[in-house]
């Protein structure tokens, strides 16, 4: 691996390192075939090119761009969720929920600190170092957020079982994948809805480009989901969806 490839992985790590600059979503597709995330004829091995392996490393699993943000916080507001009492579990560095406390929602970040990549780097305070049943025990939310959980079939379920909560966000690969957290376990009280337009500008570190002779495909493995209570209020926000606010 030339030492220009390691260098545009620390600079990528730098940018993601800089909780105030978001990268456009297809700049950082870019920047990622750039820095060797390809499989295919004469690439290095997956895991061992910077991305996604110094990227791992450095404690970041998904790269939260301008537009994933935009879609997510529009799902958001036309969801009226917003206010909603909420707590991230298993948040590592805090990324997502700084984005969503920039936005002024009120979620509490909360990690056990059980990785030594993310202690000590959160971007928003994380205040309590608990597993994610002892957050629910003491904050009760609604609506719980997880990004990258790590993969144990429990943690959804406990989640979803929980009965403060109505909503369950769940960014992560699909079913199959190292990161999905329920299998196919839906409780028949809850409804699983498929964030499509947030999905469309994930990017997280299972996805990369692969290259068949001249042709070059961004496979993407990460989408957006939302589990509502059924009966739990959602109705969507028409004054927002009319003004064409984009935030």
């Amino acid at each position: 691996m030339s030492a220009n490839v390691i260098e545009l992985g620390l600079s990528f790590v730098t940018e993601l390192e800089t909780p105030d600059k978001l990268l456009p979503y297809h700049e950082a597709l870019q920047r990622i075939q750039n820095m060797g995330g390809i499989v295919g004829d004469g690439q290095p091995p997956f895991n061992d090119s910077p991305w996604p392996g110094l990227i791992k490393r450095n404690g970041f699993y998904t790269v939260i761009t301008e537009e994933f943000m935009r879609a997510l916080l529009k799902e958001m507001l036309q969801r009226r969720l917003m206010g909603v009492p909420a707590i991230e579990v298993c948040a590592g560095r805090g990324v997502l929920s700084y984005q969503l406390q920039k936005a002024g929602m009120g979620i509490v970040p909360i990690d056990n600190g059980s990785d030594e990549r993310t202690r000590k780097k959160s971007f928003a305070p994380v205040t309590d170092t608990l597993d994610h049943r002892q957050a629910l025990e003491k904050y009760k939310p609604r609506l719980v957020v997880g990004c990258w959980l790590p993969y144990d079939p429990e943690i959804g379920q406990d989640i979803l079982n929980f009965p403060s909560v109505d909503y369950f966000l769940d960014i992560a690969e699909p079913n199959g994948g190292n990161s999905w957290l329920t299998e196919n376990y839906v409780p028949d009280n809850f409804k699983l809805m498929q964030l499509r337009n947030v999905s469309r500008y994930a990017i997280g570190t299972s996805d990369y480009f692969s290259r068949t002779g001249d042709v070059l495909r961004f496979n993407r493995h990460t989408e957006a989901r939302l589990w509502k209570r059924k009966g739990a209020p959602m109705t969507l926000n028409h004054e927002y969806t009319l003004s064409g606010a984009n935030t």
